[in-house]
């Protein structure tokens, strides 16, 4: 069974929640109904839930810098995504994203198959303690306007989190009001 880089899982092994949840568009079902969000959190995930916990049942998928950008942009496609760790060593180098390949390889005209991931990748990226709950992380990724966050324990990185995979609901503090238009 083929193992993708530095990764702790087979391709197979791997398990992760479908990014979108909503249901294909149907004559049946209008339009508002397909694409709004689920607004109802899982009773698992509460938002003081660390993100060490949600991402329990995740595997750290990452690359070295001296992956090429194309090679690094197949795993990310085939693992469904939007972001991988860069690694050296054990140690947490930078990050490569969807973004990163957009503005920085492809709108700079340059060759993903002879680009290197370290010449192009996030450096030094800004990154969360597993035992940070998600509204610290939410809060984090909003603040600083990116989607992908590091997690780390100890020194070492253990999981990256995205915006998209914090349920709705669970970015916000216990208690804390909900807009309502």
């Amino acid at each position: 069974m083929p193992r993708c880089g530095p990764c702790r899982t087979t391709e197979r092994s791997r398990s992760f929640p479908p990014r979108h949840r909503s249901s294909p568009v149907t004559d049946a079902s209008p339009l508002s109904e397909t694409f709004l969000p689920e607004t109802i959190l899982p009773e698992t995930i509460l938002p003081e839930t660390t993100v060490q916990a949600f991402l329990a049942d995740r595997s750290l998928c990452g690359v070295s810098g001296g992956f090429t950008v194309a090679s690094a942009c197949h795993l990310m496609r085939d693992r469904g995504i939007g972001a991988l760790a860069v690694v050296e060593g054990r140690r947490l180098v930078g990050i490569v994203t969807e973004r990163d390949v957009a503005v920085r390889v492809i709108a700079g005209h340059r060759d993903p198959h002879l680009t290197l991931v370290r010449e192009v990748m996030t450096r030094d990226p800004r990154t969360i303690a597993a035992e940070a709950s998600l509204v610290e992380a939410h809060a984090l990724m909003r603040a600083g306007g990116f989607r992908h966050l590091p997690v780390m324990r100890g020194g070492e990185v253990i999981g990256m989190i995205s915006l998209r995979d914090i349920p709705p609901g669970a970015g916000r503090a216990p208690g804390a009001a909900t807009a309502t238009a």
